[in-house]
């Protein structure tokens, strides 16, 4: 068991390794490739929806020649710093092109803005052009940088090391469901899976469900719900089936939670912070939560701790030979 534990416990430190590595290190590389100085950015408010969504990674590529960017109503969407600002970043889209002195201004909007936005942007201000997008993950990669978000990591750590004290095993791994047949084994583990890939729709479909985010959210997270029941019995490695639970929940319940909260209450990620911005890089320590934040974080807290609690309990009665659901 103390081996199996060292490689669980290797399990999550890498995972957290690989986010560190890819949101720092990975971040530099693409700096190189991608030719400017922030590659990889995540959109915190909603004036771009719903091209962009609230919590998106985002993409951007350097500006070479400016005279490249298209413009008007489908015009680039672009990266850029705002004018008399030292560090506010935005992301709208470019309308317009004024040449003035030698050189070249832009006027923005944002999609979800009625109005095209007061500033004129010179082409020195241009961070990059926006060339994909990976939808809701980037909340992950903004709650890791919040009070809240470091002792959710250090309490996850925390627990997998410990487990073995918190909940101590009284037997050894043994079937899905001690006295069920393979068939029921392999329909438990298919719903289980059928449940992670609905828990998991609002990342997979995002920009196909327009309208729909709220409802999809609320299904997303009751699958989830349900699967944290199932999968510790649709898992026959107990140490598998807690390892996939923590990844799952990481990179996706906590994302999707967080845009649910947005949806309801409309506190976007930039209110967490005194600093207000469009878009921030995904280096960037911030500082100075707002009491909207924890606002948002007291509901994050309503809406997954039930599920967490649901997990556990199934987890650690299966791990001590009594599963909630010991016949099918």
């Amino acid at each position: 068991m103390e081996e199996s534990r060292a490689g669980v416990s290797l399990k999550l430190v890498l995972l957290y390794v690989l986010l560190f590595l890819g949101t720092f290190g990975g971040f530099y590389v693409l700096r190189a490739l991608m030719g400017t100085r922030y590659p990889i950015m995540v959109v915190v408010s909603e004036s771009m929806e719903p091209t962009l969504g609230v919590g998106d990674y985002i993409l951007v590529r350097g500006v070479e020649d400016v005279n490249s960017i298209e413009v008007g109503p489908r015009g680039d969407i672009i990266v850029f710093l705002k004018p008399g600002s030292l560090n506010e970043y935005i992301v709208h889209r470019a309308v317009g092109r004024i040449p003035r002195d030698g050189a070249i201004y832009f006027k923005t909007k944002g999609d979800n803005n009625v109005a095209p936005d007061w500033w004129e942007v010179p082409e020195w201000n241009i961070v990059g052009r926006v060339y994909g997008r990976v939808p809701l993950v980037g909340y992950f990669s903004l709650f890791e940088r919040t009070s809240g978000g470091i002792v959710t990591i250090i309490a996850l750590v925390c627990l997998v090391l410990f487990i073995d004290y918190i909940v101590p095993p009284e037997r050894g791994e043994g079937a899905l469901i001690p006295s069920g047949e393979e068939k029921w084994r392999k329909g438990l583990s298919y719903m289980t899976l059928t449940l992670l890939l609905l828990s998991s729709l609002p990342c997979l479909l995002f920009y196909f469900l327009k309208g729909l985010w709220v409802l999809v959210d609320v299904v997303a997270l009751l699958c989830w719900y349900a699967c944290d029941l199932l999968l510790p019995l649709g898992i026959r490695d107990e140490d598998d089936s807690l390892m996939l639970w923590l990844y799952h929940f990481t990179l996706i319940v906590l994302p999707v939670g967080s845009d649910l909260i947005y949806r309801l209450t409309g506190i976007t990620p930039n209110r967490w912070w005194y600093k207000p911005s469009g878009t921030v890089p995904i280096i960037w320590f911030l500082s100075g939560e707002t009491p909207l934040y924890y606002t948002y974080l007291t509901t994050l807290g309503l809406l997954l701790l039930p599920g967490c609690l649901i997990f556990f309990l199934s987890w650690s009665k299966k791990r001590r030979g009594r599963p909630l659901l010991p016949e099918l």
